[in-house]
């Protein structure tokens, strides 16, 4: 399952809640910034298997926005060293910045052709 945006929110989402469907999982710029989802990945267990998960902010993300939007990369960075710290794989978990990223289609299929290739190559 793979998503931008919120689409990369409800990926993450459907990887805690279905994790016997979703095996391969793509956050690209995720909304970890959406109220209360970093409090459920705190206190939802990692599921057990053999999932791979490709995630990944833009350093510029959120960097314009008055709401609580502005802590995109932080809130994203936040998510992944959750993932590690509860038990995930290191070596099943690719987090790629960039450093000139904004949110807009033109870094999601970038790195939407990065997560498929580091998934299915994986």
């Amino acid at each position: 399952m793979a998503g931008c945006s919120f689409g990369g929110l409800v990926s993450a989402y459907a990887y805690y809640r279905y994790p016997e469907l979703f095996g391969k999982i793509a956050m690209i710029s995720a909304s970890f910034w959406y109220e209360g989802f970093l409090a459920f990945m705190r206190e939802t267990p990692v599921p057990d298997g053999t999932h791979c998960i490709y995630m990944y902010v833009g350093e510029l993300e959120g960097i314009y926005k008055p709401n609580i939007q502005r802590e995109m990369v932080e809130r994203t960075k936040e998510a992944s060293a959750l993932l590690l710290a509860k038990g995930f794989p290191q070596d099943r978990l690719k987090f790629e910045t960039d450093a000139n990223g904004t949110h807009d289609a033109f870094f999601f299929t970038q790195r939407f052709m990065n997560a498929m290739l580091w998934l299915f190559g994986h």
